[in-house]
């Protein structure tokens, strides 16, 4: 009998949520005929129920003329709250009650909205609901995918000489003063031109090899992990922009710590990977069926972008909270075992997160302040930039992007998640086999040695084998290395220098490549 691995590698991934997770279903709903709000929790209106009453009682009119006075107005607070009050006024002044046009569709509601000098007053308007099949919420694979495929474009410029050098070539392109093209499209054409050279191209008969590992939808949710947040935006610079008009808005979203299970499955039959380009980065990463390298990706891409968010607010007294928020993911993401990564998904994610970006500012911070972030600026403020001074477009440029979006009641960022392979952990756990074996009676160990990450603490512990057999010993350094390499998880293999040994016994020892 032919095993079923030799076609297909199949994967359940475990994945549980350290924030709230908005993945919008492109519905929008309006208090005055869509939802009430009552003692904490959101109930949704059966339209067609509440329309046919007014019919029968012959108010449709009335109700029309009765709140056409408050759609689209936002100017006062006072009538803004009104608003959500207005559908269950209206209904009992014509003898109904509001319950009778309730869905089976409750979720709870936290009203804890903390005052934002630039926000309008207009609160609690527009909810935009999480996606959902047959009413239950789920997790679309193609967000994963998007996700998984951002974090390995990131991981080829940051550790692949030829990714490197392709950044290092964009820049020198741009900076050129005899370069007029125009700048924006300049950058959509190198992401387009990285795209196809990581995913591959679909053209003269080849497909491209993403088409190879299929991501299936979440295993839905029950409807009681959902409730009903509020969303905020908040700033890390003062200047006033029409991207700093946000209305604040109701949103669906996942609880923190909720868990649901993702299967990934990577197609492994031969004719068909004849059929793919196999010059992609891609190819070669599925080709094995493995999806190591997958979380090595998410990894590095989420130890370095967490590393930047908590970098441009910490100076920032308005956003202490979010600071510590953000602070208590990246802690999360230090402790990660070898079969765990972060990713982050659905609505509200920073624009380096969804492009090249945070590889060219790491890469070459100089560009990225003169061209990427004044061609953004420029982009969604335009014409703005005339009425401005020297001094405020080059605050802006220096702290772009601007804007961090959050829940309210919580202050979470949103859509942190851990993507885990829980059912193979074993297989992402270093071995020690062919490791050096070294004499700790040696007096001076001038040559680096290999070892296996355990903990990451500070400092953290490192395994090694040693004429007398595995021992543990602490290493320092490993926030200044990861800084400049790429970060470890626990049960990674990693290379130390030990500084100083003592009585048979570790007494220093570092990180290093």
């Amino acid at each position: 009998m032919i095993a079923i691995d030799n076609y297909f590698k199949e994967y359940t991934l475990t994945l549980t949520t350290l924030s709230p997770l908005a993945i919008r279903s492109g519905e929008s709903l309006s208090p005055l005929v869509d939802y009430h709000v009552e003692n904490g929790l959101l109930y949704r209106i059966v339209s067609q129920k509440l329309f046919n009453t007014l019919i029968e009682k012959g108010k449709i009119k009335d109700f029309e003329a009765f709140i056409a006075k408050y759609v689209g107005n936002r100017e006062t607070n006072e009538q803004s709250i009104r608003k959500n009050n207005l559908l269950k006024e209206f209904v009992e002044s014509i003898g109904c009650k509001i319950e009778d046009f309730y869905s089976l569709e409750v979720s709870p509601v936290n009203f804890d909205v903390p005052k934002d000098e630039n926000r309008k007053a207009a609160k609690w308007i527009e909810l935009n609901t999480f996606i959902k099949t047959k009413n239950k919420p789920y997790i679309p694979g193609a967000g994963i995918k998007g996700a998984i495929k951002t974090a390995i474009l990131y991981y080829w410029l940051m550790t692949k000489a030829e990714g490197k050098q392709a950044i290092n070539e964009f820049s020198n392109r741009l900076l050129d003063e005899n370069n007029k093209n125009n700048k924006l499209k300049e950058i959509r054409k190198f992401e387009l031109e990285i795209t196809q050279k990581i995913f591959g191209e679909t053209k003269d008969g080849k497909r491209t090899p993403s088409s190879n590992i299929k991501i299936a939808d979440s295993i839905v949710f029950d409807s009681n992990a959902l409730f009903v947040g509020q969303l905020g935006k908040r700033y890390n610079i003062s200047i006033d922009t029409p991207e700093n008009e946000f209305n604040p808005s109701f949103q669906e979203c996942i609880k923190t710590g909720t868990i649901t299970e993702i299967d990934v499955c990577i197609n492994k039959f031969e004719l068909d990977w004849k059929a793919m380009d196999q010059s992609s980065y891609l190819y070669s990463i599925l080709r094995s069926g493995d999806i190591s390298i997958i979380l090595k990706a998410l990894k590095l891409f989420s130890s370095d972008f967490l590393d930047n968010e908590l970098d441009r607010i910490k100076s920032n007294s308005d956003l202490t909270e979010l600071y510590k928020k953000y602070k208590d993911i990246n802690e999360i993401r230090k402790k990660l075992k070898a079969h765990e990564a972060l990713l982050c998904l659905g609505f509200g994610k920073s624009y380096l997160i969804n492009s090249v970006g945070l590889a060219i500012k790491k890469t070459n911070i100089d560009f990225y302040k003169k061209i990427v972030a004044k061609v953004f600026v420029y982009k969604k403020t335009k014409g703005e930039e005339k009425k401005r001074t020297n001094g405020e477009n080059a605050a802006l440029m220096q702290n772009f992007p601007t804007s961090f979006y959050y829940e309210t009641s919580s202050n979470m960022p949103l859509g942190w998640c851990v993507l885990a392979d829980e059912k193979n952990q074993q297989q992402y756990l270093a071995s020690l086999e062919d490791s050096e074996i070294i004499d700790l009676t040696m007096l001076n160990i001038k040559e680096p040695i290999t070892g296996v990450l355990r903990t990451k603490d500070n400092p953290a512990t490192v395994d090694i084998q040693s004429t007398q057999g595995v021992i543990s010993c602490k290493v320092n350094g490993l926030k200044n290395f990861e800084k400049f390499n790429t970060a470890l998880a626990i049960g990674d293999k990693c290379r130390i220098l030990i500084v100083s040994i003592k009585d048979n016994q570790i007494k220093d020892a570092k990180f290093t490549k």
